[in-house]
């Protein structure tokens, strides 16, 4: 994963990566955004191996979260947003994840 962001970044460099309703994203700026997010995932202390749980819709965000996750040789443990508090508490505690990264609107599930 991490060679892979890096060549497209480097490669594309000012190409269009992703254009959603919010923003447009060079592979460029994808690249330069996944590590930052990379960055702050290892302040938080996660390593390689670690296990991090992921709960947002299929956008933008989640990709970045999910490709920083891959950056550090951490395994993400993508969370279906549209399942129950039970089923969240199951795949955290089973898959082992150290970490719960959800998006705004899903702050009050993660809460719980």
């Amino acid at each position: 994963m991490p060679a892979l962001v890096q060549a497209a970044a480097n490669g594309y460099g000012d190409k269009v990566c992703a254009i959603t309703p919010e923003r447009t994203v060079t592979f460029r700026q994808f690249g330069a955004d996944v590590a930052a997010i990379a960055i702050h995932l290892e302040t938080l202390g996660i390593r390689t191996g670690d296990r991090v749980a992921i709960l947002d819709v299929n956008s933008l965000n989640f990709l970045e979260t999910l490709c920083a996750v891959g950056v550090l040789g951490a395994i993400a443990v993508p969370l279906n947003y549209r399942q129950r508090l039970p089923e969240y508490r199951f795949q955290i505690e089973d898959s082992g994840a150290r970490l719960l990264l959800a998006s705004f609107r899903h702050g009050e599930e993660a809460a719980q």
